[in-house]
């Protein structure tokens, strides 16, 4: 019986960026609070499994599942980051939204009933807040070109 053998590194040049990765994520866990915040600290810092997080919450384990795999996908994504970094062209309902959009991945109705405002008025600034964002990743490959 013949066995392939695929050659297995070391993990040195895969070690940076997964180090990286990691600590992206627990700076950026200060950005979350109440509910996400300890489902993704139990998680990251305490290995705690879906199943223990399930009990303690009372929800299913594929719940907490899909819950923790989308705030890490929020969480790596850039789209935050680059509202935040150019938060002083945005004023504080524009930001808070942003947050709920992005970061908790909320929907406009939800946004709307969280902040007290309407769901055309929430609408408009995603949708402005979206076209922002494609303008700025065009623009960043034109540059790279």
């Amino acid at each position: 019986m013949n066995r392939i053998m695929y050659p297995i590194s070391d993990g040195a040049d895969q070690r940076p960026a997964k180090i990286r990765g990691w600590e992206k994520l627990q700076l950026r866990l200060d950005w979350l609070n109440g509910f996400e915040r300890t489902l993704l600290e139990l998680y990251l810092n305490h290995s705690a499994s879906y199943y223990r997080l399930s009990k303690v919450t009372g929800k299913s384990q594929k719940y907490i599942a899909r819950k923790l795999c989308s705030l890490i996908r929020r969480l790596q994504s850039e789209e935050y980051v680059t509202i935040l970094r150019h938060q002083q062209l945005f004023g504080a309902k524009t930001l808070e939204i942003a947050y709920d959009r992005y970061l908790l991945g909320m929907s406009a109705r939800a946004i709307a009933k969280k902040r007290n405002l309407s769901r055309f008025k929430v609408g408009k600034i995603i949708r402005m807040l979206k076209e922002w964002l494609h303008d700025k990743e065009s623009s960043k490959r034109k540059g790279a070109r």
